[in-house]
């Protein structure tokens, strides 16, 4: 089995680390990982914002949530339900179908300009909308999809969004 290089985080200034990387973009060596914070800069709900509005939707108490609740078990908890409306509300939370004003938030986006314009041969996404692959649509850039998202139904013959989860 042949090991990549990997960036090498003992060198002393930043400039070099900056080098390094920069010369590893150059060679298309870089996996990007892209979490919620970049599609809330379109004005999407970040993840706390969307488990907190799904929290509200299943009745938890916020406060008693926040102290001993856990984001990831709530979302767990949903998925198990299976609650129709809890997944159409983070369907249209999520969607930017018709909202004219955040498609055009993202045509003008400086960060997935940056993004496409880095040309990693991979990008991993935890993100559950569409918004990278619309960015990628929109810039006429193709692209291979690994996966749809990385949500594993408890029973997969349930998709109560609609949207092809596997």
């Amino acid at each position: 089995m042949e090991y990549k290089k990997q960036v090498n985080i003992t060198k002393n200034s930043k400039e070099d680390k900056l080098d390094e990387l920069a010369k590893l973009l150059i060679e298309k060596k870089v996996m990007l990982f892209i979490g919620a914070g970049i599609s809330a800069s379109l004005g999407l709900p970040a993840w706390n914002g969307l488990m907190r509005e799904l929290g509200k939707k299943e009745g938890f108490e916020e406060e008693l949530f926040q102290c001993h609740g856990d984001n990831m078990l709530l979302a767990e908890y949903v998925g198990r339900n299976g609650n129709v409306a809890v997944y159409d509300m983070m369907k249209e939370q999520l969607s930017i179908d018709g909202n004219k004003d955040i498609e055009e938030k993202l045509e003008n986006s400086q960060i997935y300009k940056a993004i496409l314009g880095l040309g990693c041969p991979v990008i991993y996404t935890t993100n559950q909308d569409l918004i990278l692959e619309t960015y990628f649509g929109m810039k006429g850039h193709n692209y291979n999809k690994i996966a749809n998202r990385v949500i594993y139904w408890l029973h997969p013959e349930q998709d109560p969004m609609g949207l092809g989860y596997q």
